[in-house]
């Protein structure tokens, strides 16, 4: 009876976090992955009320974040379409971060070592999905993204369900790691994965060695070749730009540099300094009415910024935008005090999202519940007396 129990406490345990927290990922109904948070208040709420009293502490402790929301809240005011203001807000704040309250909530009352067996399973439930997909649908992109959205949310499901692993790679699990996260990047089809991978690496190394020698510079530009083999595939399969399919660059920089967004984020910025100060209202609809004027919106302009900070800047403006940055940086600043793996893979997580989402705008309710509920994990095991806050 024991050994059962200690397998139950070892692997099937683990195995339901690692469930619910992989639920956005899939393209199922919105009750079906938001019940997962739902159930994990509604515990708190009826069997642990004085554990909501830590979640506060959090959240006077990262007070900048809360004076973003509530700006961003506030921009109905000056917004054309308010009820866009209210439905963005909702959607890509309110409930991500019920669910960075959930799982911080479930990480507090747990140890250590359930936790990072759960990143585990992450990693292996989500390859072995990838593979299956795959599998079923031939490689067909357009027919994979049925499993999880599409291949945009996929590429940054990828980055945060492998990058909250980094910290606790052992040597048995390294080699392992990479095939799998090779894989998925392949199956991907995205280009600023391949950028990213890099800077993914430099991160596993930094932790483990702490020095930088022969080794890391060897195996450096092992990663850099590789990732530039891969773009160099794509170089020659895909158009640099995809409003512009004959352009032919000749050389990998050239090939990112003719990319359309780079014309699209001039045309966003022009679209921003037409209200500097405060922004059209925060919320990708409402800024996309606010320009179009509830009108036609020609495809050559895509309907968002596909940029994370100059989507705030359009959105929110100047104040909009150093609120979010100082957030970025009062949260980095808070987590890096804590010095321990989790704390470690918590601050190599935000930094990998916003550069993934230099290229692209994360506001969409299952990436950002997804992501909350990773830094939900990771603060619940940093914070999980009241005196690790001071």
């Amino acid at each position: 009876m024991n050994f059962l129990k200690n397998k139950m406490q070892d692997f099937a345990l683990p195995l339901l976090l690692a469930m619910a927290l992989l639920m956005p990922t899939l393209n199922v109904a919105t009750v079906l992955y938001v019940l997962p948070t739902l159930a994990i208040l509604l515990y708190f709420i009826f069997n642990d009320r004085p554990a909501f009293a830590s979640f506060f502490l959090l959240a006077k402790k990262y007070w900048v974040i809360a004076c973003w929301a509530l700006f961003a809240l506030s921009s109905m005011m000056w917004s054309p379409y308010p009820q866009y203001v209210l439905d963005s807000w909702v959607s890509a704040f309110l409930i991500p971060v019920l669910s960075l309250m959930a799982f911080f909530l479930l990480a507090s009352k747990l140890s250590q070592e359930f936790l990072i067996r759960s990143f585990y399973l992450v990693v292996v439930i989500f390859s072995t999905l990838s593979i299956v997909a795959f599998f079923v649908f031939d490689g067909r992109v357009s027919h994979y993204s049925m499993f999880f959205g599409t291949m945009g949310y996929y590429s940054s499901y990828i980055l945060i369900a492998f990058v909250c692993l980094v910290p606790f790679l052992t040597k048995s699990t390294r080699v392992p790691y990479y095939f799998l996260l090779l894989l998925c990047f392949f199956f991907s089809t995205q280009r600023i994965v391949w950028v990213l991978f890099p800077f993914i690496f430099v991160a596993d190394f930094i932790f483990v060695n702490k020095k930088l020698d022969i080794k890391f510079v060897f195996l450096f530009a092992v990663v850099v070749f590789l990732s530039y083999l891969f773009l160099k595939y794509y170089q020659d399969s895909r158009p640099a730009n995809a409003f512009v399919s004959h352009e032919k660059p000749k050389n990998i920089i050239a090939y990112l540099l003719a990319n359309e967004r780079l014309y699209l984020w001039g045309e966003w910025f022009r679209r921003g300094m037409e209200n500097w100060f405060v922004g059209a209202g925060f919320g990708r609809k409402a800024s996309l009415y606010y320009f179009s004027h509830g009108g036609y919106w020609p495809r050559q302009n895509l309907n968002h910024a596909h940029n994370m900070f100059l989507s705030t800047f359009v959105q929110l403006g100047l104040v909009g935008l150093v609120l979010q940055v100082a957030s970025y940086w009062q949260l980095i600043g808070g987590v890096v005090k804590k010095n321990s793996k989790f704390s470690f893979a918590c601050i190599v997580l935000v930094l990998i999202f916003a550069m993934r989402h230099l290229t692209d705008d994360p506001e969409h309710k299952r990436v950002l519940m997804f992501y909350c509920g990773f830094v939900g994990v990771l603060m619940g095991a940093m914070y999980q007396k009241k005196s690790d806050f001071n």
